[in-house]
C-alpha cells in the first residue's frame, strides 16, 4: 500500500493519539506511528491485521445483495414449489471461502446488519457452501431478471430458474 506523505502524517498523528489513548496497546500503536513516520510500506497493515488491502467493488456488494435477495424471493415462494424441482436446485449454498472469499465474507456480514437480515435463508456452513456457486448463481439472476414480479415467484419463474 502506497501512501502519500500528507497520509503518512495523519496516520503517525493518529497512531500516536491513540498510543495515549490505549495505553495496553501503546507499544504496537507507537511502532506502527514509527513505520508510517519512516515510510515503511510493508509494515502499515501490520498493526491492523483485521484490515484488508482487498476490497469487494459497490457492483460486487450489489450483486451479493441480488443474490440474497432472489434466494429470499424463492424461499417465500417454497410452499408453491412445482413437485418436479429438487429443494437442492433453489437452496442458497452461500458463497465458497476459498475462491470467493470476499463475497463470503460480505454475506455474512450484510446478513448480520442492524439484527439480522435474511434471517429466513438457510445458510448453509455459515455462508460457506465449500465449492464455488458464483457462476450458478448469476445464471439464476439472469433467469430470474425475466419474471414479471421478482418477489412473487410463480411455479413456472421457480422452473426457470431452477433450470439455470
Amino acid at each position: 500500500m502506497t501512501l502519500t506523505l500528507a497520509e503518512r502524517m495523519i496516520l503517525t498523528w493518529q497512531a500516536r493519539i491513540l498510543e495515549l489513548l490505549c495505553p495496553q496497546e501503546a507499544k504496537r500503536f507507537a511502532e506502527l506511528g514509527e513505520a508510517y513516520a519512516s515510510g515503511y510500506e510493508a509494515m502499515y497493515l501490520r498493526g491492523f491485521p483485521e484490515l484488508s488491502d482487498e476490497v469487494l467493488s459497490d457492483e460486487a456488494c450489489r450483486e451479493v445483495i441480488d443474490v440474497l435477495n432472489m434466494f429470499s424471493a424463492i424461499k417465500k415462494a417454497q410452499p408453491g414449489w412445482p413437485a418436479s424441482i429438487p429443494v437442492e436446485r433453489l437452496k442458497f449454498n452461500g458463497f465458497d471461502g476459498n475462491s470467493e472469499t470476499k463475497r463470503f465474507a460480505f454475506a455474512s456480514y450484510f446478513c448480520g446488519l442492524n439484527g439480522g437480515r435474511y434471517k429466513n435463508l438457510d445458510r448453509g456452513d455459515d455462508f460457506n457452501s465449500h465449492e464455488p456457486m458464483l457462476g450458478r448463481y448469476r445464471r439464476m439472476l439472469e433467469r430470474r431478471r425475466l419474471c414479471e414480479d421478482k418477489n412473487n415467484l410463480t411455479a413456472s419463474d421457480l422452473e426457470r430458474i431452477a433450470s439455470a
